[in-house]
């Protein structure tokens, strides 16, 4: 049995219950939410606005875990039903927890 051990693994700043209530926290200043060029691109393709995606960030439920992306951020999906649809939003922090980054919504 070859024991190893993972590298490269970067400690979830934070537990998961502190994280989401950053999340929402920051989420109460739109200044401090910053959407990509892939979310803008996928809201207009899809018809969600912007009051969906800062509820779904505000009161949604969390859809998928916080979890490390291939680039080392931390990210999570939330979910909320916003005048009947359902709106899905994947997050994260930025690496100093001061800002929002909304990186696709479906």
């Amino acid at each position: 049995m070859i024991n190893k051990k993972p590298q490269n693994v970067v400690k979830l700043p934070g537990n998961r219950h502190t994280m989401l209530t950053t999340l929402r926290d920051l989420a109460k200043n739109s200044s401090k939410v910053f959407f990509s060029a892939h979310a803008e691109q996928q809201m207009h393709d899809r018809n969600i606005t912007r009051t969906q995606v800062m509820e779904c960030i505000r009161i949604g439920t969390v859809f998928e875990e916080w979890h490390q992306d291939i680039h080392g951020g931390w990210r999570c999906t939330l979910q909320h039903i916003h005048a009947g649809d359902d709106v899905h939003v994947v997050s994260a922090l930025d690496s100093d927890c001061k800002f929002v980054v909304i990186i696709t919504t479906f």
